[in-house]
Order: structure tokens, then sequence, then C-alpha cells
């Protein structure tokens, strides 16, 4: 194994290897040396890797030898939980939705309002409107790829959980439904602040992760 160069690297990359490796897409991306002795231990096998746009199967990988040193190392996050309707599409609002993680479902077993808020949380939300359990989407042909997500705080890094799905039932899959930040507002070091709305959410992640500032404003936990 070894690291992927940032030469030509782009979102469109991102959300094409995030998809690959079965997550929803990237939430954010930049290059550095942050895991520092995981990086110096191996070699950079990927000498730029470009994407015209998600689709994996069109972009063009260098395994060419490269000058690229681990300073330039792509650092990736990818999304692991989304939201769908009971058409199948991404949910953006505060709509309820059948929780997923890895394109399956999330069963019940220990999950509690902790459980919602660190979820929604890692998604990028404010946090948790309400969850349930339940079976009204599109749930037949997905299997259950999160069990027991035991929580003891509101952010995603309190939480234990299995990938086993220990006889749970679809009746048992989550349908949550996440609270909207209220508002974003992002600056450049050389910028005046520019007032966000949530529509732009992508856009704030993209300055936080090129070395710009973000402040959120929101309720209080």
């Amino acid at each position: 194994s070894g690291t992927v160069c940032d030469a030509q690297f782009s979102d469109h990359s991102a959300e094409a290897v995030c998809q690959k490796m079965g997550f929803h897409g990237a939430r954010a991306w930049r290059s550095g040396q942050l895991f520092e002795d995981q990086q110096i231990s191996r070699e950079v096998l990927l000498g730029s890797l470009e994407c015209g746009n998600t689709n994996w199967s069109e972009c063009i990988l260098n395994t060419t030898s490269s000058s690229c040193s681990h300073a330039s190392d792509v650092l990736l996050k990818c999304y692991n939980f989304w939201l769908i309707s009971s058409d199948g599409s991404s949910i953006r609002d505060e709509s309820e939705g059948l929780l997923l993680y890895k394109d399956g479902t999330v069963c019940d077993d220990k999950f509690t309002d902790l459980s919602a808020h660190a979820v929604c949380r890692e998604m990028g939300y404010h946090g948790s409107l309400g969850w349930r359990s339940g079976v009204e989407h599109q749930q037949d042909y997905r299997s259950i790829t999160m069990n027991e997500v035991e929580c003891s705080g509101n952010d995603w890094n309190s939480c234990n959980y299995n990938r086993e799905n220990n006889k749970c039932w679809k009746t048992e899959n989550i349908l949550l439904t996440c609270e909207l930040r209220e508002a974003y507002f992002c600056f450049r070091t050389t910028d005046l602040f520019q007032h966000l709305d949530v529509a732009t959410l992508t856009l704030c992640l993209y300055f936080v992760e090129s070395l710009a500032y973000c402040i959120m404003y929101s309720l209080p936990n």
C-alpha cells in the first residue's frame, strides 16, 4: 500500500475515490503530512489522479515514479452516513429519511437520542430533530451494515458500534430527521466577511480545507 500525490487531484477525484470505497461521497480533502509515521513508512504509489467527473472508471491514474513528497499526500474524508427519501433520493433538508451507512441500513439496537445527535452532526447537521425505526423507505434490497450505535456524547468520536447484523430485522431500521445549522459565516484571511446560507455548506467546508477560516453560528447544544 502507498499514498496518493495531490497532482491533478480535484473535488471530482475526491468524490470518485470515496464512492469507489463504498461511501456516499467526499466531505473534504486537502494535502499534507498529518499522519507522519504512517506516511513515511509508505511510498507514493500514485503520482497523480485526474478525474473529469465522479465516475471512477473514467479517472486517469499515473502509477509511474513520482517526485512528490509526503507533504503532497492526499488526506481525504468521506461521508459515512447519508439519508434517503422514500423515492431513493438524497435528503438535504430537515425531512425524515432512511439512515444509510455504506449503502446499507442501520439497526436500532442500542440507538438513543445521543446516537441520533452524533450521526446527524457527523453528516454536517446541527443535531437531531427526532428518530424512530420502521419500514417506510426503499429497504428491501439493502443489507444492514451497522448495528448497536451506542454514544456517550453528541459527537461521533464518542460512539461505539459494530458492523454485524445480530439478527436485526428491517422493521428495526433507523429513520432519522436532522436539524440544519442556522447560518455559516466564512472568510479568507484576505477577504471581508461573507454571509453564506445553508445551501453553501459544501463551499464552506471547501474553504476550511483550503486553509481558510470558518465560524459556525448555531443553536447551543
